[in-house]
């Protein structure tokens, strides 16, 4: 079998950006960690009917620890239903991964009917497929204490999430790229960012005022949170997605688009990383007030979007889900700084 072009120039070493190093937020990690990481796992194999080896795959990408470093502040009710819905989330990527048109489709209308219409979906919330059970279940726990502006927002996320996913199982059917911007708009709805950027106000227990969800500074901190959480993906998973095929990558992207090697297509990335971080930084600075009470909770939020950025990074390495042994190292080392 002959090898793509991509593979075949592929250097022996290749210099990851040292995401770890530029990025100055801080770190934390919340106390509930251990315990809702053992209880999510739980959780999912029970609802998700995971057989032993797929438990076992699932709690080696530690997304309790993930959780604990994205929501470090928040409860252990918050915590436990953030965790929960990062595992849902990864189970349905694999889940969904490789279906065809009208099958990515029905996950779709399934997953957002039961979230817009959890009174009609009792029954196959109980007794039903895999992906009613964990729908219906962890809607059902997040609904008591869920404000009404905040259960709208989850609930496009999550629309938005699967249109896009359904929109990149065209791509990969199909075998195209899509240009560079296109592909960045997508990734804003496909990486699965928006959901869990709802969840910071839901963990923190308060819901943002509908001037604040509206702010075009809060839109742009958003999207610059966003990008710098599935581009720093993007340059982790680009082993893994190219070993199997999948061009969706903003690596393969930009290496095709602008003409790159491979070093220099992650060489780009990164400095577009950078970039990102520093529009963050900057627009930081330009939230406007609101008053005290509300200048608190956006203090928080943007806290939390920060704390994902961060936080994603560190688990990426700590994970198994983008290396999975000593051995996914060799051939890739991070710059210094």
């Amino acid at each position: 079998m002959s090898s793509s072009p991509i593979t075949a120039n592929r250097p022996r070493t290749l210099i990851l950006p040292d995401l770890v190093s530029y990025c100055s937020f801080d770190l934390a990690i919340n106390e509930g960690c251990e315990v809702c990481s053992a209880d999510s796992i739980e959780w999912i194999a029970s609802f998700g009917d995971l057989s032993e080896k797929q438990r076992a795959s699932m709690a080696s990408i530690k997304l309790g620890t993930l959780a604990a470093m994205s929501w470090p502040s928040c409860d252990i009710h918050g915590l436990r239903i953030g965790a929960d819905f990062m595992n849902y989330v990864f189970w349905l990527d694999d889940y969904t991964d490789g279906l065809q048109h009208t099958e990515a489709l029905r996950v779709r209308e399934v997953v957002v009917d039961i979230l817009r219409q959890p009174e009609a979906h009792c029954e196959q919330g109980r007794s039903g497929s895999a992906l009613e059970k964990l729908t219906y279940d962890i809607w059902m726990r997040m609904l008591p204490q869920c404000g009404e502006g905040t259960k709208t927002r989850f609930i496009e996320a999550n629309h938005l999430f699967l249109q896009a996913v359904y929109g990149q199982s065209v791509l990969c059917i199909g075998g195209e790229l899509s240009l560079l911007d296109g592909y960045i708009m997508l990734r804003r709805d496909d990486g699965g960012a928006k959901p869990m950027f709802v969840l910071i106000e839901y963990a923190l227990g308060w819901e943002l005022p509908s001037e604040l969800v509206d702010d075009p500074v809060i839109k742009r901190l958003e999207d610059e949170a966003n990008d710098m959480i599935v581009w720093s993906n993007d340059i982790f998973s680009f082993k893994k997605e190219q070993a199997r095929g999948d061009r969706n990558n903003l690596i393969t992207i930009v290496m095709e688009e602008k003409g790159l090697s491979m070093q220099e297509a992650f060489d780009f990335v990164g400095d577009m990383w950078k970039a990102r971080f520093h529009d963050f930084k900057e627009d930081r600075k330009k939230l406007p007030s609101w008053g005290e009470v509300v200048n608190r909770q956006v203090e928080g939020y943007v806290q939390g979007l920060a704390d994902w950025v961060v936080g994603n990074i560190h688990w990426s390495f700590a994970s198994k889900r983008y290396f999975e042994s000593e051995r996914d190292f060799l051939g890739a080392h991070v710059a210094s700084s």
